[in-house]
């Protein structure tokens, strides 16, 4: 998605202006924490109504992610009820926007919808690829607590990971 120097939200009578040096924020459009750039009303109206980039999606373009063949997820700027509202790539709930898949009843942040699946690291050869249906022997730990449902012992098959690997 490419970042545009001014911006307008369907939610919000105010310009946006991409602000690189945010910090920690809470995004209005996903309700999810934030970091770094975002958009944020143009200082003539100060308002502190902030969104992260890719929650700014006003043409509502659909996307597709490779972690989920067979997908095309379409941005939705209010949860429809009839959806699951949990996001597929991080198990957290989904309290704003978000992508969705109609075909398969998946969800998705848009933040987690975006996120890189490969990348490079510097000086280096070596690709870092994100990966889904990872097993993680942690989980099996009696001292970690699921957010969701609160148990303690839950079992790494139950359990929706992604991990970059290389």
């Amino acid at each position: 998605m490419p970042i545009l120097k001014k911006q307008k939200d369907w939610e919000h009578e105010h310009d946006f202006q991409l602000d690189n040096n945010a910090g920690v924020f809470t995004c209005d459009g996903c309700k999810e924490i934030g970091f770094g750039n975002c958009y944020k009303c143009s200082p003539e109206r100060p308002c502190n109504y902030v969104l992260h980039v890719t929650c700014l999606n006003e043409k509502g373009t659909p996307l597709s992610n490779p972690l989920f063949k067979n997908c095309r997820f379409q941005f939705d700027r209010i949860r429809p009820l009839s959806v699951a509202p949990t996001c597929r790539i991080c198990a957290l709930d989904i309290q704003g926007r978000m992508y969705h898949c109609i075909k398969r009843k998946y969800s998705l942040h848009p933040h987690c919808a975006t996120l890189q699946t490969t990348f490079s690291l510097p000086d280096s050869d070596m690709t870092i690829k994100l990966r889904r249906g990872t097993k993680l022997n942690f989980f099996k730990s009696k001292c970690l607590k699921c957010l969701k449902c609160g148990k303690k012992n839950r079992s790494s098959g139950n359990v929706q990971c992604l991990s970059y690997v290389s």
